[in-house]
C-alpha cells in the first residue's frame, strides 16, 4: 500500500520556510527547540549552523529565534522578547487559535480540557494559555485527570466544557473521548464544533 500523499503538514511547512528566509537574513539564527519532530529536519538545520536553543538565555544577543512549530509556554514567549534578539513566531496558525480558545474560555469562567501527553512541547504551550487547564493525555489519563474535577466540581450541575488538544490529534479521536466522558456525566455538555 501507498500513500497518496506524504510530507510536512501546513504548519511545519510554515515554519521551515520561516527558518529558511532567516538564515538568508545574515544574522545568527537558532529555533526554540526543534522546528518539527523530526530527525533529518533537525540535520539539515544543524548543517546550515542552525542550532535548537531549550531556554530564553541560550539565544545569543543579536540573533534570530524562530519559536517551532509547536510553540512555546507564554513564559518563554514574553523572556524572548525582553531579550535583545529578533523573534520570529512560525508557531502553527492552528496550535494559535487553540492558545485564543483556551484563553478566552478560561476568562468566560469555563475550565478548559486539554487533550494530550502533558510533556509535549504543544500541550505545555497551551496550557500556558491558562491557569485552571485539565490536561490529559487521549484515553486513559485523560478520563484519569478528568474524573475529580468532573465528579468532584459539577455536582449535577449542567456545564460547558471548554476543549483543545494537541493539533495533531484526530478530531475524530477526541470527539469521541469527549463523548465517552458525557456518558459518564450526563450532565455534561460539550461545546458545538
Amino acid at each position: 500500500m501507498q500513500a497518496s500523499s506524504a510530507g510536512f503538514c501546513y504548519g511545519v511547512n510554515r515554519a521551515v520556510d520561516l527558518v529558511e528566509q532567516a538564515a538568508r537574513g545574515g544574522k545568527p539564527t537558532v529555533t526554540y527547540g526543534p522546528i518539527a519532530h523530526n530527525r533529518h529536519l533537525v540535520a539539515h538545520f544543524e548543517a546550515l549552523g542552525i542550532r535548537a536553543v531549550s531556554a530564553p538565555e541560550e539565544v545569543p544577543d543579536g540573533a534570530t529565534v524562530v519559536i517551532r512549530s509547536h510553540g512555546v509556554p507564554r513564559a518563554v514567549y514574553e523572556a524572548l522578547l525582553a531579550r535583545p534578539v529578533e523573534v520570529i513566531d512560525a508557531t502553527c496558525p492552528s496550535v494559535k487559535r487553540i492558545h485564543r480558545l483556551v484563553a478566552a474560555a478560561e476568562e468566560q469562567g469555563r475550565q478548559p480540557v486539554i487533550i494530550g501527553t502533558p510533556t509535549h512541547p504543544e500541550v505545555e504551550a497551551i496550557a500556558s494559555f491558562c491557569d485552571l487547564g485539565v490536561i490529559g493525555a487521549p484515553l486513559g489519563l485523560f478520563f484519569g485527570r478528568c474524573a475529580n474535577f468532573v465528579n468532584g466540581e459539577l455536582w449535577g450541575a449542567p456545564t460547558s466544557l471548554p476543549w483543545g488538544s494537541r493539533s495533531s490529534i484526530s478530531s475524530v479521536f477526541s470527539e469521541r473521548s469527549l463523548a465517552a466522558l458525557s456518558r459518564v456525566r450526563s450532565t455534561l455538555r460539550l461545546p458545538e464544533a
